[in-house]
C-alpha cells in the first residue's frame, strides 16, 4: 500500500509513545492510535513529523486540562468511529517519516483514518499554542 504525503491535519495510524510508558523505559507503544499530525518540517525524504494522540478514554477530572474533546461531526470527518474522541495535549511524538511506527489502521488497508477539519485543526494548534513549553518526544 502506497504511503501518504505526511500533511498538518493527517489522522494517521500510529504507535504513539506516552510519556509514563517512555518514563517506564518501554521504546514501543502497546497499540496504535489515530494520531493527527501537527506539523512537518523539511523535504521529502526524510520529513519529520510531529503527532499528538487521539483515545477514546477520557481525562480524569484532574487532568481535563490535557485534552481536547472532538465533537462526532469532527470524528466522522477524520474517519474515526462514532464513540467519544479526545486528543491527547500534554504528549506529542516527532519522527523521521515514514518511521517504523506508522501503521496501517487495518490489515491490508490505508495508514490514513481521514483528515481534520479546518476547525478542528484551528482549535489542536490554538490548544498546542497554549501550552508553551511542551516536552516533544523523539521517536528517531
Amino acid at each position: 500500500m502506497p504511503l501518504p504525503a505526511p500533511r498538518p491535519g493527517l489522522v494517521i495510524g500510529y504507535e504513539f509513545l506516552y510519556r509514563e510508558d517512555a518514563a517506564a523505559g518501554r521504546e514501543n507503544a502497546a497499540r496504535p492510535h489515530p494520531c493527527a499530525i501537527v506539523l512537518v518540517v523539511g523535504d521529502h525524504p526524510g520529513e519529520r513529523v510531529s503527532v499528538v494522540a487521539i483515545s477514546h478514554s477520557p481525562p480524569a477530572a484532574s487532568a481535563a486540562h490535557d485534552y481536547m474533546r472532538l465533537t462526532a461531526a469532527d470524528a466522522r470527518q477524520m474517519g474515526l468511529d462514532s464513540g467519544d474522541h479526545w486528543v491527547n495535549l500534554r504528549d506529542i511524538n516527532s519522527f523521521d517519516w515514514p518511521g517504523y511506527d506508522l501503521k496501517p489502521i487495518a490489515p491490508g488497508r490505508s495508514y490514513v483514518f481521514g483528515r481534520m477539519g479546518r476547525t478542528a485543526f484551528e482549535r489542536l494548534v490554538a490548544a498546542l499554542r497554549a501550552r508553551r513549553g511542551l516536552k516533544v518526544l523523539d521517536r528517531r
